[in-house]
């Protein structure tokens, strides 16, 4: 079965009977199986993550590891995927500030993000195509990771962003907090 694999590292949402938290992934073997950092045994277990091509849902079991304390395997017998494009974008509307190459700062909103950038509300069109930033996203998880990017599209007055290299820690809190606004969406 194929499906975007969620890193290594990442924190990916594990909901079975009784259990609804965000967990780490440890590894993913060559089978396709998920090995997490939690001690839980369900026949019946779901597994979100946004992955850069799309948000995924897993559904499948899920049993304790013997040979690692701590650890469990998903193994996945159903996927499906939501918005194939080149990075999922969830709706988002929270503040957040841009940091410019002479120091200036812009205060804005995201409009939508995803792992691979950002579209930003009109109060920055000041912005330039091809100009390098920083955002800084007023959201608990991402409050304190700057986030480098690019302008690369004007859309009406709104700008778009793509996220250059991030760190791994800026990766993984940028994946929670789009699984969780991808989860809240699918709730309504």
């Amino acid at each position: 079965m194929r499906f975007p694999r969620p890193f290594l590292g990442q924190s990916v949402r594990l909901r079975a009977e009784g259990f609804d938290d965000l967990v780490e992934v440890v590894a993913v073997d060559e089978d396709g199986s998920i090995v997490l950092a939690v001690t839980l045994t369900a026949e019946e277990a779901h597994l979100l993550y946004a992955s850069v091509a799309s948000a995924v849902h897993l559904t499948g079991a899920v049993a304790a590891e013997e040979e690692g304390p701590g650890r469990s395997r998903f193994t996945a017998a159903d996927v499906e995927t939501f918005q194939r494009r080149e990075a999922y974008r969830v709706p988002m509307g929270v503040p957040a500030t841009v940091r410019r190459g002479d120091g200036s700062e812009l205060a804005c909103k995201v409009a939508d993000l995803s792992p691979g950038g950002a579209l930003l509300s009109p109060e920055a069109d000041g912005l330039l195509l091809g100009e390098r930033v920083e955002l800084v996203i007023h959201h608990d998880m991402l409050r304190e990771l700057p986030l480098p990017a690019e302008v690369i599209r004007r859309d009406g007055a709104r700008r778009a962003l793509r996220f250059d290299a991030l760190s791994v820690r800026a990766d993984n809190a940028l994946s929670r907090v789009i699984t969780e606004a991808q989860l809240r969406h699918r709730r309504r």
